[in-house]
């Protein structure tokens, strides 16, 4: 009889996972207080255990009164623990809720089965065996409290398996990068990691990106700390945290190599990033000489040919031709065009003045960023300008990819325009008939 009551705190203890400890002394109090002043010879509703040896102080009065004040005591608290159950399961994160949500929605139904029971010892007939009322508050009581214990069960034997999967980290990463594996060992697909580079001073991903430092709104970060120094940041969905925290020794290894693979890689994005200001700075500086040309000496020879014109000197025919292939200097330094109208209209019209036919199968009729632009119409023009023989362009933009193919006969690319497309992350493949540039558009906007 004394340990029936405590079967309230105890299901709120495995429903909230948090030991009520006011509930668990009101409850002694009260259990211990009934059995020592309990007589089941002066009550007549006695249907069970009924043989109580323990009596020191037989007092029904007092006895009445305290089981009054459990049942009363069972409404208060199972609604406060049902409330507080449903709470928390709706506050939860969708991992949160894969990982120790489960109990709570069977907890919860338990908890209100028991201020049912206490609700209906207040306002309701005695308690029978043959009651109907009472009898429905039973199986739906033990029905709730058997889907508790497999919801536990369940529960504690999950996280055991996670643990576990946590533990051998490192023997079962494979070729998945730490971030991948850990997501798929916590069931967490917001997780990501993030490395420190001290001779950097930031933190990157496992491909060498610079990423911030703070999480995202609804995320808990772990630091993963080595003799006081920062190794990585792990940014994950608050219901993990207790998986993620034993990431550091389970996977020592594997974090150290990632880090050294994120920091080549961000060298390597270093790199491509200068080699990007470099092609820019050049463009740039090419942009400025073509200007010079067209408001300078352009205009001055201009100005020349007029006044020679109307001198009817005829060596105006050689300033003439001397500002024809002025112009043609200063297009082939900075296309204008390519600025006005873009790839189309730029490759249209350097195909009108290459020396062998160049036929255009297939151009996209947008705009791309400038650099990309820049790049196609630059290795385009050198292989009309030195082809052999009669070439075929074709420019499509597909998922993400500006591709440049150049079929015909083909020269060989000479290595700066290899290189600016590969500033912008491209890829050049050439044979001896054709030439296949693909450069990405995210990112390039220089």
């Amino acid at each position: 009889m004394v340990a029936v009551p405590f079967l309230l705190p105890a299901t709120a203890h495995l429903t909230l996972r948090r030991p009520p400890i006011t509930a668990y002394t009101i409850t002694a109090l009260l259990a211990v207080g009934h059995t020592l002043v309990y007589d089941p010879f002066y009550d007549p509703d006695c249907w069970r255990l009924c043989d109580n040896i323990l009596p020191a102080f037989p007092n029904q009065t007092a006895a009445e009164w305290l089981s009054t004040s459990w049942a009363a005591f069972a409404v208060v608290f199972g609604v406060a623990a049902t409330t507080r159950a449903i709470q928390d399961h709706r506050r939860m994160t969708p991992v949160a809720r894969r990982v120790r949500g489960l109990p709570l929605l069977p907890g919860s139904v338990a908890t209100a089965t028991f201020a049912l029971y206490g609700t209906a010892l207040l306002l309701g007939p005695a308690e029978r065996p043959d009651n109907p009322l009472y009898l429905a508050i039973f199986f739906a009581q033990a029905a709730a409290l058997s889907c508790l214990a497999a919801a536990v069960i369940w529960t504690t034997v999950a996280g055991w398996l996670r643990r576990a999967a946590v533990g051998r980290l490192a023997d079962d990463l494979g070729s998945a990068s730490l971030q991948a594996a850990l997501g798929r060992v916590t069931g967490d697909p917001s997780l990501t990691v993030a490395y420190w580079l001290p001779s950097y001073g930031r933190y990157v991903d496992s491909r060498g990106t610079e990423v911030p430092a703070e999480p995202e709104q609804g995320q808990a970060v772990t630091s993963i700390v080595r003799e006081g120094r920062p190794v990585a940041l792990i940014a994950h969905d608050p219901g993990s945290r207790e998986l993620t925290e034993r990431i550091g020794p389970a996977a020592r290894l594997a974090i150290d190599n990632e880090r050294l693979r994120a920091e080549v890689l961000a060298q390597i994005a270093d790199l491509r990033a200068s080699r990007t200001r470099v092609v820019a700075a050049g463009d740039d500086a090419r942009r400025r000489l073509e200007r010079d040309l067209h408001d300078g000496a352009q205009q001055r020879l201009l100005a020349v040919a007029f006044e020679l014109r109307l001198a009817g000197d005829p060596a105006v025919d050689m300033v003439l031709q001397a500002l024809g292939e002025l112009r043609e200097l200063a297009h082939g330094i900075f296309p204008v065009i390519l600025e006005e109208t873009g790839i189309e209209g730029a490759l249209w019209s350097l195909a009108d003045r290459a020396p062998f036919p160049v036929e255009i199968s297939e151009l996209p009729g947008v705009r791309f960023p400038p650099a990309v632009e820049r790049a196609v119409y630059l290795i385009t023009d050198y292989s009309a300008r030195s082809a052999t023989g009669p070439l075929n362009v074709r420019v499509e933009a597909r998922e993400d990819v500006l591709t440049l193919e150049v079929t015909g006969a083909v020269p060989r690319l000479p290595g700066h325009l290899g290189d600016r497309a590969g500033a912008l992350g491209g890829r050049v493949t050439a044979t001896a008939d054709h030439l296949r540039v693909e450069i990405p558009l995210a990112g390039a906007t220089m």
